[in-house]
């Protein structure tokens, strides 16, 4: 009974360090900052300390992209009511890898292309698709042993309600 009890106190305290080693890996990988460029595409600017020296790092980056898409004329003009507009959720990804400097450092960028991934979109007449608005969702960047989430980031492009001021003429 003792050597049972004994074993399973050093497995449950090993899982413990085990634990704890994963949070502090986690601590140290950080997204700094994150952008959606005028293509709609998500940088993610991302660091992580205390790695050994010019070690080479894989870190994968994932998000959910909610896209609003607006039908426009020939002049850029939003065509109204629920034709000339369509929302997709897109899944997007890539992977970079990165090296530690001297002291154990990284600092890199992950590009998240939802360009990549755009769905077909039918627009009625002469009209084409345009990217009105997008939001990024669910952010996760992630190497074997540790993982970080950002928050969820936004962007529009271009207006879609106009409000039609009329001046008395």
């Amino acid at each position: 009974m003792k050597r049972t009890l004994g074993a399973a106190l050093a497995v449950l305290s090993g899982a413990a360090v085990a634990l704890c080693a994963g949070q502090a890996a986690a601590m140290n990988l950080s997204i700094d900052d994150a952008t959606i460029d005028e293509f709609g595409d998500l940088s993610l600017d991302i660091s992580e300390i205390f790695l050994p020296q010019r070690s080479e790092v894989g870190y994968i980056g994932s998000a959910r992209a909610l896209a609003t898409f607006v039908c426009v004329d020939h002049r850029g003009q939003p065509l109204g009511g629920p034709r000339g507009q369509r929302i997709a959720s897109i899944p997007v990804d890539d992977a970079r890898l990165a090296r530690a400097d001297v002291r154990g450092n990284v600092r890199t960028t992950l590009t998240l292309r939802v360009q990549d991934h755009m769905p077909e979109i039918d627009c009625p007449g002469r009209s084409y698709a345009q990217l009105a608005r997008i939001q990024y969702t669910n952010i996760l960047v992630q190497r074997p042993g540790a993982f970080t989430t950002g928050r969820t980031v936004s962007r529009d492009f271009i207006p879609t309600v106009r409000v039609r001021i009329d001046r008395g003429r």
